[in-house]
């Protein structure tokens, strides 16, 4: 698929990987609007990157979501390709920690439905136009959970399968659907991390932006980076070997 000339929504694209890949999509002319609750934050990024076009969106607000598909097809009349970003990740001791109703819901809700709600309300938007694409970002331990990463690895899997479904739903359509798998990657998600995860190797946000464009580029439907290549063969081949190193994480 050619990254050039298209119009771009990232969801929770402030920082991080959806940052890397809104400064990266924005050098390839393209228009990349990046969705962000931080007012303050997204014009500070504007100001920064003045090729960037900014939207206010909140991931757990359904108003937020109707508002920021509405005023982008009053602006834009359409977008080309949709990059599902946005979530929450808590590593915490699910047995031991105090969780609070709302972190868990926040955390599903940001991770899992928020995307399902915003691919079905920008699916007109994309419809519009001849070659377009849904890029949902899930995660290696969408394959074999992490157990310091309860939530965040149920959602994943839960995105994982919406994905697929989706995929098969718009096989006779323009839509291509991507799923993107990011190994644990240095952003300020994952500098919370608890356990012996804490202490791995992380993959760079530019890195990781750049595989995920050569995927698409590629038309590699399902883009595993870095360690999410060997869980992906793990689950396949070792299932209960990988969870067992998991578990020590």
């Amino acid at each position: 698929m050619k990254l050039e000339n298209k119009i771009i929504f990232i969801t929770g694209a402030t920082k991080g990987i959806g940052l890397a890949l809104a400064q990266q999509l924005s050098q390839k002319n393209n228009i990349v609007i990046i969705g962000g609750r931080n007012k303050a934050i997204l014009e500070e990024i504007h100001s920064n990157y003045p090729s960037l076009k900014t939207q206010l969106f909140d991931a757990l607000s359904n108003e937020s979501i109707m508002n920021a598909k509405n005023e982008i097809e009053n602006e834009f009349g359409k977008i080309d390709i949709l990059i599902n970003n946005a979530a929450v990740c808590n590593s915490y001791n699910f047995i031991k920690d105090n969780i609070s109703f709302d972190s868990i819901e926040n955390e599903i809700l940001t991770n899992l439905s928020s995307p399902i709600k915003v691919t079905k309300y920008f699916l007109p938007l994309l419809e519009k136009n001849g070659d377009t694409a849904i890029v949902n970002i899930t995660s290696g331990v969408a394959y074999l959970p992490m157990p310091n990463l309860p939530i965040y690895s149920a959602t994943k899997a839960g995105l994982q399968s919406f994905t697929l479904s989706l995929r098969a739903s718009l096989k006779q359509t323009n839509i291509k659907v991507f799923e993107v798998l990011p190994p644990l990657v240095a952003t300020q998600m994952t500098a919370n991390l608890i356990g012996n995860a804490k202490s791995m190797k992380k993959m760079t946000a530019e890195k990781c932006a750049q595989e995920i464009i050569n995927g698409i580029e590629n038309n590699n439907f399902t883009i595993n980076i870095g360690s999410s290549k060997s869980l992906f063969w793990g689950s396949k081949f070792f299932p209960s070997i990988v969870q067992k190193q998991l578990n020590k994480m």
